[in-house]
């Protein structure tokens, strides 16, 4: 894997897809990561606020077997790599068991043989800011990582871990409902003027979100969820 190092970086999400040509010369597994990261960019184009005990990578990899599970299988995987510190909350959160947004994934695509994946990880919050957050921020850890170099070294363990624990489709499927913290909870699904409103009852074979309702079982592709 090539792995390069930034101090400060806007995006590693977008240098890498910017830097793709040349980057993927060097080998087919790319990692971006950096110790600052000034213009992060979440799911929908939203803002990724960089905390300090925080890591931000970008990572390349062959998709899933079905191609819409990528972002929901490295869910799973980062959940399993930080055992019973995080959950995960539908399409593509990352929570702490006390419901905390602890980091998040965006997935870019490069041709059907590649994807760009964005991962960001709140460690250990040393301050709480008063962000407008309709799910406070939150760390995985309560206090801060031992190691000085930890926005080098953690990225690159965990991009190494990812590529070598790749899942079937039955695993993503299986161990994401497992994970999941509003697993049977009611909860609303709004994407632009659809609203859905229902038991969420875990993903199907190809990610979309299985919610009972009083008008029977919806499969919902995409969306905001949200629960109490």
């Amino acid at each position: 894997m090539y792995h390069q190092h930034f101090d400060t970086c806007p995006s590693t999400q977008s240098y890498l897809k910017d830097n793709w040509s040349t980057l993927s010369q060097n080998d087919e597994q790319v990692l971006i990561s950096t110790n600052h990261q000034t213009s992060g960019v979440g799911r929908r184009g939203s803002e990724w606020n960089n905390f300090e005990n925080a890591i931000a990578f970008s990572m390349s990899l062959k998709p899933s077997d079905e191609f819409s599970l990528t972002s929901l299988e490295l869910g799973v995987l980062i959940a399993e790599f930080f055992p019973k510190k995080i959950s995960l909350k539908w399409p593509n959160d990352l929570l702490t068991p006390d419901v905390k947004k602890c980091g998040g994934i965006i997935c870019n695509v490069v041709d059907s043989k590649t994807i760009i994946a964005g991962i960001g990880l709140n460690l250990y919050l040393s301050e709480q800011q008063d962000f407008d957050y309709k799910i406070p921020p939150g760390g995985i850890f309560q206090t801060p990582p031992q190691s000085s170099n930890f926005k080098e070294e953690l990225p690159k363990t965990l991009a190494e871990y990812i590529h070598q624990n790749r899942l079937t489709n039955e695993e993503i499927q299986q161990k994401w409902n497992a994970h999941c913290l509003h697993f049977n909870q009611n909860v609303i699904i709004v994407d632009h003027n659809e609203k859905v409103e229902g038991v969420f009852k875990g993903i199907n074979h190809i990610g979309s979100a299985l919610i009972e309702t009083d008008q029977g079982l919806k499969n919902i592709m995409s969306g905001s969820l949200f629960f109490e």
